[in-house]
């Protein structure tokens, strides 16, 4: 048969993952009224497919949630204490909210951050503050031991790089200054950056989603330069 048995829209998705065993993948969805429901799938051969499916129109999604808000007039000069608790909300799903800059709007040339929905691998601590042979190996052993998938918002501006989980996995916000930042690298679908903190060198490993790394590292040299 096939008959629709349920419908879900993207935004209502809380967490998306897949089992050790491949064949195995679930969602969970809110549902209103702090009640969640989980659906889990058994695919044959594996459930690649539909959990690259469903990653594709989260991060679609949450990029749109993004770009609408940076542009949206209706926001200047709002206190966020006083938006709307729905706003508030949806914003929350993505990690932050960050009210529009009025610089900003008289002046696209004066920009002065922009957000990005991407995969964090997660962080490594490194015993350089630099180069790509620094990197090789932690890229390697992330990029293996990733299971799921882990979006997270990651803002770049003038001061720094600021991460937003809204799984809250390691942390659910961490600003990096930008004078701490030792060395950033676009290599292939990944995008990586070294900062200092305290006496050692942390590794911070991210991978491509809705927008390519090299529109990152655009942002990076446009802001941070």
């Amino acid at each position: 048969s096939e008959s629709l048995l349920k419908e879900h829209r993207v935004r209502f998705l809380s967490f998306l993952g897949i089992s050790t065993d491949d064949r195995f993948c679930g969602y969970i969805v809110d549902s209103g009224d702090n009640q969640f429901q989980f659906h889990g799938f058994k695919c044959d051969p594996n459930a690649d497919k539909l959990c690259l499916a469903l990653h594709s129109a989260c991060q679609a999604r949450y990029q749109r949630v993004i770009d609408a808000h940076l542009t949206d007039g209706d926001e200047t000069n709002v206190d966020s204490s006083t938006m709307p608790t729905r706003k508030k909300s949806l914003l929350r799903r993505i990690g932050s909210w960050k009210l529009k800059n009025k610089e900003t709007e008289e002046d696209t040339s004066k920009e002065k951050s922009r957000s990005f929905i991407v995969q964090f691998l997660g962080f490594e601590q490194v015993k350089k503050p630099k180069g790509v042979d620094v990197i090789t190996e932690p890229l390697q052993r992330l990029s293996n031991r990733s299971s799921g998938i882990h979006l997270v918002e990651l803002m770049i501006s003038n001061t720094g790089f600021t991460i937003n989980d809204p799984m809250k996995k390691q942390f659910s916000s961490k600003h990096v200054p930008a004078k701490k930042i030792t060395y950033c690298l676009k290599i292939r679908s990944h995008f990586v950056f070294i900062a200092k903190e305290g006496s050692k060198h942390i590794c911070y490993l991210f991978s491509e989603s809705e927008v390519d790394t090299a529109t990152i590292s655009d942002a990076v040299q446009h802001l941070m330069s």
